[in-house]
């Protein structure tokens, strides 16, 4: 059995009936191995949303959240738009889609779209 020691803290046993490897590993590690997002922007870290935002930003002036809905709460994040100019939502290329700017999410919103953006890089 491996154990993955960070000091003190919450550790859980991993790999429990999927692998045939046991090992112990710290909580928070856990957490963003599974989720792709840093476990403080889940807690509400104000400083490492804005860090984490600013990012994104640095690039370009714009970042969008491109929302496919399904239902009344199905949503699906189908693309990000990086652009150094606000886009007009109200184009007919973006009918059918809701559309986020970064700067606009509170928290949790944010915490979900790094969440569905680590997965959409998977794709």
């Amino acid at each position: 059995m491996k154990i993955h020691w960070k000091g003190e803290g919450l550790y859980c046993f991993r790999g429990l009936g999927f692998i045939t490897e046991y090992c112990v590993e710290y909580i928070t590690e856990i957490f963003e191995n599974e989720t792709g997002v840093d476990y403080r922007i889940f807690l509400g870290d104000e400083k490492v949303i804005e860090q984490t935002k600013q990012e994104l930003l640095n690039r370009h002036n714009f970042v969008y959240a491109v929302y496919v809905v399904y239902g009344f709460n199905n949503v699906s994040l189908v693309e990000v738009v990086y652009s150094n100019d606000p886009i007009d939502k109200e184009d007919e290329n973006w009918l059918g889609y809701s559309i986020q700017e970064i700067r606009e999410m509170d928290n949790q919103e944010f915490y979900q779209f790094l969440k569905d953006y680590e997965r959409l890089l998977l794709i």
